[in-house]
């Protein structure tokens, strides 16, 4: 049995590692381009009279970090409200929403430093400030690519530990999530994980009034009050779901 950490750090991990590598490839094109362009850069920059910017490899590299991180800060949320969530919907709906406010907090941080607001106001003001994180903070690493001497290390290090701070609070938020198997015919789940009890590669137990067995090439087969009657007007394709004692054919 895995245990709740177990299951969100491996559901957290699982999806981060995925995320990595696109950012990894994303960065490594991004890379190359500005690797390849660098003197037309340079001499565009002397045509318009700014400051030259140097790539930075190391740049890079921070940069890539830092967006990677980004992202887990929105996996962590989304396994968050994920643990609240009683449809896929609000999920999705929640978790975009979320994302957005975390692109706009700096709106909210920038109203707190401005004196002159109630106390409930700049008390609302400052747990806005702390419940969802400040996503333009990462956008750090653009300058890091472009001329890695110009932002102190302090600061990096600042938005890495707040990145992982956030990581750390919103998957100690999330429950256990439960698997389930079920199909369309059935209406709805027909097996359900046991809090505490979930396992790899598993989706748990028949639920209460379910029976199920193994037929022919251990196909699994159920029967129970939430089989769905049959597809409408169509007799044939309703008549090979089931086995010629009733069971439902999966």
């Amino acid at each position: 049995p895995l245990s709740r950490w177990e299951f969100l750090l491996g559901k957290f991990l699982g999806a981060w590692v995925m995320l990595g590598v696109f950012v990894l490839t994303l960065a490594g094109l991004l890379g190359l381009v500005l690797w390849s362009r660098e003197q037309e850069l340079l001499l565009i920059a002397e045509q318009n009279g700014r400051i030259p910017a140097t790539f930075s490899f190391a740049g890079l590299l921070w940069f890539t970090l830092l967006q990677w991180l980004r992202l887990g800060v929105v996996i962590a949320i989304v396994l968050a409200l994920s643990a609240m969530a009683r449809t896929f919907l609000f999920t999705v709906v929640m978790g975009a929403l979320a994302v957005v406010a975390g692109q706009l907090q700096w709106i909210a941080q920038d109203a707190i430093l401005r004196p002159g607001g109630s106390f409930w106001y700049d008390a609302l003001l400052w747990v806005m400030t702390r419940l969802l994180p400040n996503l333009q903070q990462f956008n750090l690493g653009d300058a890091l690519v472009l001329g890695a001497s110009t932002v102190s290390v302090p600061a990096v290090l600042e938005v890495a530990l707040s990145g992982l701070a956030y990581v750390t609070a919103y998957l100690a938020l999330g429950v256990e999530i439960l698997q389930v198997y079920g199909l369309t015919e059935t209406t709805a789940i027909c097996t359900l994980d046991r809090p505490g009890q979930a396992q790899a590669g598993k989706v748990g137990w028949a639920i209460p009034g379910i029976e199920m067995r193994l037929g022919e090439e251990d196909e699994l087969q159920i029967r129970g009050p939430h089989i769905f009657s049959g597809y409408w007007r169509r007799e044939a394709a309703t008549a090979e779901t089931r086995t010629a004692d009733g069971w439902f054919r999966t």
